[in-house]
């Protein structure tokens, strides 16, 4: 009886032991809503970044620069993410899909560039309205032209397809674990190119033939199979992503920004997209302005101080000067009073010569 209450007992710690190990080792993401896990603003700013689609799928995939949280098949890892391109004409549509099994993939969100009447390239980073609902569009207007636009308008460019699948990933990637949502979105904010690029939400999709050429490429075997994981089951009542995140802002849920990113600095002339300016640059603005009084203040402290202490300078040079003329005029004044006694002291012995000659002559008359 004593033998199985001391086994029962070492059981029960033996538990309590692999139960604290896996607390320290597993790390799970900590919200089930599948959007919040790839921001879009970070794809749109390492899409900026990248100088081509190789690039692109790299920095996507990299460990170290967790773009993506996305655990779609829920394996414990986060998923590859493969990029898959076609187009037609001045239209490129690259397609960003997780590998979630043996020849099982699902479209995530496409990256659309068109050339405009102008010349002008316009990009669009749109979510998969399975994952962010419908019209869920990130639009970014990068300071500097993406170098990767340079490689999309050469003669005879080939559209990038991306040769890995399930089981065969490059050499340099190593899978690792979802962060909690919190985490993976501080994470992002710090990665996102906050200081370079703006971006902005719309609804409005700006090419008509992306959508339309987006088919020959487009994969849902996720979404097939999971009908019940779609955006408008998760969340009634909301459109897509941005609305989802405006009810959490009005409940005073964390959530991750919704409103315009900005850097400060003004978009390249050269190139932008023509998207309305964002009246949120006013406290762009207000900052810029605050920034200035703090540097004119402590410009101004520091001539200040600097004034103060040359007028310290200056008084001691004038009481050291104001000491040694005091002590000039003082030895003068006492030589003068040396020389004026020592004439009265020769007037005086002349007087008594005097007198004393005159005695003798009249002694002598007498």
């Amino acid at each position: 009886m004593n033998y199985k209450i001391k086994l029962t007992v070492l059981t029960f710690i033996g538990s309590l032991g692999i139960a604290t190990a896996q607390d320290l080792t597993t790390v799970e993401a900590s919200s089930e809503e599948i959007s919040d896990n790839l921001d879009l603003e970070a794809v749109a700013s390492t899409f900026g970044d990248a100088k081509d689609l190789a690039d692109f799928e790299l920095r996507l995939n990299d460990p170290d620069e967790g773009i993506s949280n996305l655990d779609l098949n829920e394996d414990g890892y986060v998923d590859y993410l493969r990029v898959v391109e076609t187009g037609e004409e001045d239209t490129h549509v690259i397609a960003i899909q997780a590998i979630i099994g043996k020849d099982q993939y699902q479209d995530v969100a496409t990256v659309e560039v068109e050339k405009d009447v102008s010349g002008k390239e316009q990009v669009q980073v749109v979510g998969d309205v399975y994952i962010y609902g419908s019209n869920y569009i990130v639009e970014p207007a990068y300071v500097v032209r993406p170098p990767i636009f340079t490689v999309f308008w050469r003669p005879h460019y080939r559209y990038y397809s991306s040769s890995w699948s399930w089981g065969h990933y490059p050499g340099w990637y190593r899978p690792w674990r979802p962060y909690r949502v919190g985490v993976y979105h501080t994470h992002c904010s710090r990665v996102v190119s906050v200081h370079h690029h703006t971006y902005y939400h719309t609804t409005v999709r700006r090419s008509v033939i992306a959508p339309q050429i987006h088919r020959h490429i487009y994969k849902n075997d996720y979404a097939v199979k999971h009908p019940q994981h779609a955006f408008a089951k998760r969340n009634s009542g909301v459109k897509n992503k941005a609305e989802l995140n405006a009810q959490k802002h009005k409940n005073n849920e964390a959530m991750p920004n919704v409103n315009v990113k900005h850097s400060g600095k003004k978009v390249d002339t050269k190139w932008q997209t023509t998207s309305k300016k964002s009246p949120a640059k006013e406290s762009v603005n207000n900052v810029k302005k605050t920034e200035l009084k703090k540097t004119q203040q402590i410009k101004k402290s520091k001539s200040q101080d600097q004034e103060k202490g040359q007028k310290a300078k200056v008084k001691k040079v004038e009481q050291s000067n104001n000491s040694s003329t005091r002590s000039k005029t003082h030895n003068t004044k006492t030589q003068q009073k040396q020389k004026s006694q020592k004439h009265k002291n020769s007037d005086a012995k002349k007087k008594q010569k005097g007198s004393g000659s005159k005695h003798k002559t009249n002694k002598a008359k007498k």
